[in-house]
């Protein structure tokens, strides 16, 4: 499937667990156990910003450790975990709305999703440690290359992979590497209202995917087995639509999980970007995030659409790299 548009939707979509047939046992810390969870299939782009928050350096973070003196650091770091756990918390969350996926954890911060979709980010290991561990990542990973099949799945990382994580993935033909910020907002903020922009009901996931379809060149049902009614109808999840006279543009997606909310699958119309609708979608989803009682943002975000967010005030503040075929 490489090249095709099943996976070339997988490069922007991020996901969550769903039932998958019996699984073999898993390696956690007390020895070997089999687990059996819903399996998600969402796809999840996310940035998160939030002001005078700025990225970490190593050397800081080692001066931290060791009580140095960047005791402004400490709050930027928790901040980060905060949000990785946010991550973890939105994946589960929507895998409990989907009919056949996987969700296991690891003690150790490493945690398989798997949806038994073509969308390589909805299957594969998320390394959500600062420092993911490699045994774990390993393991993790040899019990998704048997679920896979011929199924496109991925080892999704915090900060760049080292040496030996990397060779992990090569090991299993994943040998292709992306990047995507981590960005973070404090809410409130101030943005302006648009009348334009509404919430979609469950009913109406076909909207939601044929608006997504579009602006990734995907299949609409490769979405709608992702985002159908009883994932959009959740209380947690909203989707969204900007509209042009009644006709949609632009969609997203956002989920909450405790004082976060996170955006997912901002899209719009190819034939209709730069119009003004994925700002309208944004602003409203930043007020209902803020009246339902989050108090940070945050999403992933390639270099070609973090000024749309930083206009806003997300910041980046991370680094999340992606190891596939």
């Amino acid at each position: 499937m490489a090249g095709s548009a099943e996976a070339k939707i997988g490069c922007r979509l991020g996901v969550r667990d769903r039932c998958l047939p019996p699984a073999p046992d898993c390696l956690t810390a007390s020895g070997p156990r089999t687990v059996r969870a819903p399996l998600i299939r969402i796809s999840l782009i996310l940035t998160w910003g939030r002001p005078n928050v700025r990225q970490v350096t190593n050397g800081e973070l080692t001066e931290l450790r060791t009580g140095g003196p960047h005791p402004g650091v400490m709050i930027a770091d928790q901040r980060l975990e905060a949000a990785a756990d946010a991550f973890r918390q939105g994946a589960e969350l929507i895998a409990d709305s989907a009919s056949n996926g996987r969700f296991e954890a690891g003690s150790r911060g490493t945690a398989l999703l798997f949806t038994g979709t073509w969308i390589p980010l909805l299957n594969g290991v998320l390394g959500l440690s600062e420092t993911p561990d490699p045994g774990e990542v390993a393991a993790f990973a040899d019990e998704a290359a048997g679920y896979a099949g011929e199924l496109p799945w991925t080892i999704r990382l915090r900060g760049e992979a080292s040496e030996e994580l990397a060779g992990i993935a090569a090991g299993h033909g994943l040998q292709g590497r992306t990047e995507s910020a981590l960005m973070l907002l404090s809410l409130p903020v101030d943005v302006a209202g648009a009348g334009h922009v509404r919430k979609l009901a469950g009913a109406e996931y076909q909207t939601f995917a044929d608006v997504l379809g579009a602006a990734f060149g995907a299949p609409p049902q490769i979405i709608t087995d992702l985002y159908g009614a009883a994932t959009l109808d959740r209380p947690e999840i909203d989707a969204y639509v900007a509209e042009d006279d009644g006709v949609p543009r632009t969609v997203g997606l956002s989920v909450r999980t405790g004082d976060h909310v996170y955006f997912a699958n901002i899209a719009t119309d190819p034939a209709y970007r730069r119009q003004g609708f994925a700002s309208a979608l944004i602003g409203a989803m930043l007020r209902d995030g803020h009246a339902a009682g989050a108090r940070t943002a945050f999403l992933h975000s390639g270099t070609d659409t973090a000024p749309l967010f930083e206009r806003f005030g997300f910041e980046a503040v991370e680094t999340w790299t992606t190891l596939g075929a």
